[in-house]
This record gives structure tokens, sequence and C-alpha cells, in this order.
């Protein structure tokens, strides 16, 4: 029985981010939806409605599970998602770089014009004080495994000293409440598109339930 996967990239992202991935996943026989959307248009509440009808089309081609992976805000987009249409069929989903708790640098650009400028209203929503959009999120009824890099780079990585990070977002504001695995690879927010390794390990959560540490 044929399984589905649907990629969502981060913010500023395209499709074309997550082909890596959508390559990697045709290769060991999955259907997969490489799905993009206007990431700095809207905040996550609109952008949920957006993907709906082309996950809802692609769901129709196959009759196995629906499994979901996530580069950072493409990965609260997965979790909003979940929470408003509880897809049929779900199964195991994946968050890479995600920022879980919030981006401590969300935080501190916040303030700035020019980034709610560039990041637009989901820009707004990185931030780690989640009050004002806590409602957009529930617990998942899927296994989640998370995966998080550690290698702090400039410019922004001296925010979060002290601290795991990866330049971008602190490995502790990745965890998520009631995650099945998670996993800290040595690579920076960007690396974290591009490792095969990174790869390898979704793939072992989205079979096993659990990543394969060495």
């Amino acid at each position: 029985m044929e399984d589905g996967v649907v990629l969502l990239h981060g913010i500023l992202r395209t499709p074309l981010s997550m082909v890596g991935f959508a390559r990697f996943f045709k290769k060991w026989g999955f259907r997969v939806l490489n799905l993009g959307y206007p990431s700095r248009k809207h905040d996550l509440a609109v952008l949920v409605n957006g993907i709906h009808d082309p996950i809802q089309r692609f769901r129709e081609t196959f009759s196995g599970k629906i499994h979901f992976v996530g580069y950072s805000m493409g990965g609260l987009l997965i979790r909003a998602y979940g929470h408003r249409y509880h897809p049929v069929g779900l199964g195991r989903i994946v968050l890479i770089g995600t920022p879980n708790g919030g981006s401590e640098v969300a935080d501190y650009l916040q303030k700035y014009p020019v980034y709610k400028w560039v990041f637009g209203p989901a820009g707004q929503q990185l931030i780690t004080d989640q009050r004002g959009f806590q409602h957009l999120f529930s617990p998942l009824k899927a296994e989640v495994g998370i995966i998080a890099g550690n290698k702090s780079m400039p410019p922004f990585g001296f925010i979060m000293a002290g601290r795991e990070n990866d330049g971008t977002v602190s490995v502790a504001n990745t965890h998520l409440v009631g995650e099945k695995d998670h996993l800290t690879l040595p690579y920076p927010h960007e690396g974290l598109l591009t490792s095969r390794s990174v790869r390898e390990q979704t793939l072992s959560f989205l079979r096993n339930g659990y990543f394969a540490k060495s």
C-alpha cells in the first residue's frame, strides 16, 4: 500500500528548497506533494486554509497513510493544519528546525520595521511569546519526530549564547510536548535543508516511528 508525504517549506522559501527531500522520498516509493504557499503574505490561520484543498486532492491519489514533513515555519503550519482539519489516515510527522517554542531571533528582530516588511504577518508568529496565537495549535494526533540543529552560525547565533542553537532556533525551543522522538544533528538552520543525513533520519521516523541513532 502506497503512502504519501506532504512537504512544507519555511518562511521566505518556495518548494524549490524542498526538491531534495521530494526526490529522496520518491526514490523510496512515496507519493510526494511538495506544496508551496505564500509565506510572506498571510498569517498561519489564513495559510492553513490555503493549503487544505491541494492536500485533499493529493490524498485522493493513494490509499495508504499521509505523512507530513515541515521545515522551520512549515512545521508550525503542519501543527495548525492538524488542529483545524484532522486529516484522515494521518501517518507520522517530522518537524525540522521548527520553532515550536518560538525563535529567539524573531524576538530580537520583531521590533524593526524591516523585519515586519520582509517576513510579513506569519513572521510575527515566530516569536517565543505565543499567547496571541496559541489557539491555532493543539496536540497532534500522530507520532511526531523532531530534528534540530546545533551548529550556531552568524549573524544571530550570539542571541542564544549559552544555549545549543542552529543560528535561528535554540534546540530547547524545537521540543514539543508529546513528541515521540527528538534528534539533534551538527548543522546550522539552513544546513538542515541540504543534509542527506537529515533526509535519511526523516525516512527512518516515517517508516519506523523513531530516528536511527548510532
